[in-house]
């Protein structure tokens, strides 16, 4: 698990009103600094650009028949102004580079956690130029394969469930402070062999011939789009 937030502990402190703090130029909670606008859509040959009209997915499908994660692209944006001074020989300390992710898997109604955990996460955002964020896209694994396990060997063949999939992420500017992202909510629909497209069969119907002229990968095998039935194990057990 990674240490807690400096941030979170400088609020802490001045809530209290704590003498450490005195050395601290503010308490304002700066959580707004990084924040995550949504998981992005794909785009052209699987390339996600960091922009903030980006196509973004309100929801998403893992079939577990054959994906062991699910990979959400988050657009993240910082808020930070810039304060590079070339004139000055001033450099850039406002850009943020991210470095890890906090998920939580909860059920439907978000009673319940199914699975809690950190994970590393990449991702470079330039600061802000004037009223516009600076853009960036960060991949983050928000399923374990752990849970992928334990949901496949629960559902029935067909059969989905829905889970919301509570994630941020967390870095530090160049210029050495600790931040963390506002906290993305994403309904995500688990199944097992929704995804399997059997038209890829050959044409006896084998699934074993691999790959069929023209077959297209989506960019994440097994989430989001059709799943060749060539890509299983055992086909027969959904083409059958």
């Amino acid at each position: 698990m990674r240490r807690a937030s400096p941030l979170r502990l400088i609020s802490t402190a001045c809530v209290l009103g704590g003498a450490t703090v005195l050395a601290i130029a503010s308490c304002a909670d700066n959580d707004s600094s990084l924040f995550i606008k949504g998981a992005m859509a794909p785009t052209g040959e699987c390339i996600f650009e960091a922009e903030g009209d980006a196509a973004l997915a309100l929801t998403g499908i893992m079939d577990v028949a054959y994906a062991s994660t699910y990979t959400l692209p988050l657009l993240v944006g910082n808020q930070l102004i810039a304060r590079g001074d070339a004139d000055k020989l001033r450099t850039e300390t406002a850009r943020i580079v991210i470095r890890g992710a906090v998920v939580n898997v909860l059920s439907a109604d978000g009673t319940s956690t199914l699975s809690s955990f950190s994970t590393n996460a990449g991702g470079f955002v330039d600061p802000a130029s004037g009223t516009d964020p600076g853009w960036g896209v960060s991949f983050v694994n928000a399923i374990s394969n752990e849970l992928a396990t334990q949901l496949e060997s629960e559902l029935a063949l067909f059969e989905s469930r829905e889970l919301n999939i509570s994630v941020y992420v967390y870095g530090d500017t160049l210029g050495g402070d600790e931040v963390e992202s506002s906290t993305l909510t994403f309904p995500l629909f688990v199944c097992k062999g929704c995804l399997v497209d059997c038209s890829t069969a050959d044409s006896v119907g084998r699934c074993d011939v691999f790959p069929p002229e023209g077959l297209e990968l989506s960019c994440f095998p097994g989430q989001d789009a059709a799943l060749p039935c060539q890509l299983l194990t055992d086909p027969e057990a959904y083409c059958g």
